[in-house]
């Protein structure tokens, strides 16, 4: 019996981590339809390191700011989360750099909406929609926020690939 749950739960993380990737490139099919054929070197641009600061600032403000949160789960927990922000951002910036995306407004869209907002929505909605995990109710509620979602992550990977640098001859 043991085994047997054991081979499930793996099967449900091997589905989980295949959609999810699935999903979230689909959201990014614009960005990844804009990088060239030419090899491009990585650039990290000041506006960059800036989304990534705030990203952090941001999902550290609870444990700084409430007394209640100060305990050593959220601190760990926080680290986590860091570490994902920190993934997150080093994708985009390479996915960026490939698409050749260099003003700072697109970019700073990018790494800090669009690209975790791709990862972080689709891996919720196929965590939601396995049986064992997700509560009926909850997921017939969220049936409809889901596509609305992935469409406007869409949007912006979009709105972002379309600001790409002219080529220069």
């Amino acid at each position: 019996m043991f085994l047997f749950g054991l081979i499930v739960t793996c099967a449900c993380i091997v589905a989980v981590v295949a959609i999810t990737g699935a999903l979230a490139r689909w959201m990014l099919k614009p960005l990844f339809d804009a990088q060239s054929k030419v090899k491009s070197k990585v650039q990290y641009f000041i506006t960059d390191i800036y989304v990534l600061i705030l990203q952090m600032a941001i999902t550290g403000l609870p444990m700084a700011s409430v007394p209640r949160y100060r305990s050593e789960d959220t601190i760990i927990a926080c680290i986590g989360v860091w570490v994902l922000l920190a993934l997150f951002w080093w994708l985009g910036v390479h996915i960026l750099s490939a698409a050749q995306i260099t003003r700072a407004l697109p970019r700073a869209v990018s790494l800090g909406i669009t690209i975790p907002a791709a990862y972080i929505s689709s891996c919720l909605a196929c965590m939601l929609a396995l049986p064992s995990l997700a509560n009926p109710v909850l997921l017939v509620g969220l049936l409809p926020v889901y596509p609305a979602v992935f469409l406007v992550v869409r949007a912006l990977a979009l709105w972002a690939a379309d600001r790409t640098a002219p080529e220069t001859p």
